[in-house]
């Protein structure tokens, strides 16, 4: 008896540490998932407007030979430069600093490594599914060019590398440039694996002023010109429908359609995400806890599954995948996706839970929630 007493208190402190851990890693992926788009929106449109005023042309009208005139800027509403990759549609602000609030709406230069365009390598680093989801898909050979107020920089891809997450990035003789993500760049869940791709410069170009037409690339704003909403109650939305309230392990983010490179290169999929979940767990918790109103709501077409009702509980036997379905800078469809068990009541011990979200007048309802045998 004692043997067993023992073994019961080891497999409840160990299930208390996962506790802790999964609620850490959803606290961070709540974090991420609320990135301010409005914030990296101003942070562009302010860099863009203070270049505008240091760089002036020396002849009048004729923009022929200009002088720049910036210092630089320490305020946390202006960043040091921006990040532009056009063959992955690219644009990006640059900031001081590598903490969750400077990667929430920028891409992060490392306070370590010297800025891009002096001599030795300049890191920097952003989340997955955000700035760099796309970063794997630069070749060789391939352009960025990083802008200040003064200068626009030209750098030229040499190298791709899938290193593990602490592994040391050199320091070189020359001006070269280092991007960092987490790989795959799509996933949604902690990776011990960072992908990095390697520049060197080629070029360096004085900015010469040019009429600034005062538009601003609306990547980092196309979520929220949607402004989705989810129709849950008052009383459902008090229990908590987001990762920070909810334990549920995620899969990676796949985007389908035909969606705005800039749009997908912009945390405005993480905006989706985040709607669909607040849906998907909304809809879960009406089944459970008996609310069939509540799912109604929810779901208005969808045909309510048997084997979540009330008193039933849903544990997840891999990450939950996400699949947005976009068109140009609007998002019209989310599929989740996992395999599930069900505890509670008579049921197959392994399941495959798929749920289709549509969208509709920037109104997000479920239209199925299907529970299947785990095909073999």
């Amino acid at each position: 008896m004692k043997k067993r007493s023992l073994t019961q208190k080891i497999l409840l402190a160990l299930g208390l540490v996962i506790l802790v851990f999964v609620a850490g890693v959803k606290i961070y992926i709540w974090q991420w998932d609320n990135h301010s788009s409005s914030v990296g929106h101003h942070l562009v449109k302010n860099f863009l407007n203070i270049q505008k005023q240091a760089v002036k042309p020396t002849l009048s009208k004729q923009y022929k030979t200009s002088t720049c005139v910036a210092k630089p800027s320490s305020a946390s509403n202006t960043s040091t430069g921006l990040l532009l990759a056009p063959s992955i549609s690219l644009q990006a602000p640059v900031m001081q600093g590598n903490s969750d609030a400077i990667l929430a709406v920028a891409v992060g230069h490392d306070p370590y490594s010297v800025w891009p365009g002096n001599t030795g390598r300049a890191v920097l680093q952003a989340h997955d599914v955000s700035y760099f989801v796309n970063i794997d898909e630069l070749k060789v050979g391939s352009e960025i060019t990083y802008e200040t107020f003064c200068k626009k920089y030209t750098f030229q891809v040499v190298s791709h590398q899938v290193v593990k997450q602490g592994s040391p990035v050199y320091d070189s003789s020359s001006p070269t440039m280092t991007l960092v993500t987490c790989w795959p760049t799509n996933a949604l869940w902690f990776t011990p694996d960072r992908y990095l791709v390697n520049l060197k410069e080629i070029k360096v170009t004085p900015l010469t002023a040019q009429p600034f037409t005062g538009k601003v690339n609306p990547l980092l704003t196309a979520s929220h010109q949607q402004n989705i909403s989810v129709p849950a109650p008052s009383a459902l939305v008090a229990q908590g429908l987001t990762l920070n309230q909810n334990s549920i392990p995620m899969g990676k983010m796949t985007i389908k359609g035909n969606p705005n490179p800039t749009w997908v290169a912009s945390p405005a999929a993480l905006d989706i995400e985040a709607k669909a979940l607040e849906s998907y767990i909304g809809a879960v918790k009406s089944l459970e806890e008996g609310q069939i109103a509540w799912w109604h709501l929810l779901a208005p077409k969808a045909v309510m599954p048997t084997l979540i009702a009330k008193n039933t509980s849903i544990s997840y036997l891999n990450g939950l995948g996400v699949t947005i379905y976009a068109h140009q800078n609007l998002a019209y469809a989310v599929k989740l996706q996992a395999d599930i068990s069900i505890s509670g009541q008579s049921a197959p011990r392994s399941l495959t839970e798929t749920v289709l979200i549509g969208i509709h007048k920037n109104l997000m309802t479920i239209n199925s929630l299907q529970i299947t045998p785990l095909a073999n």
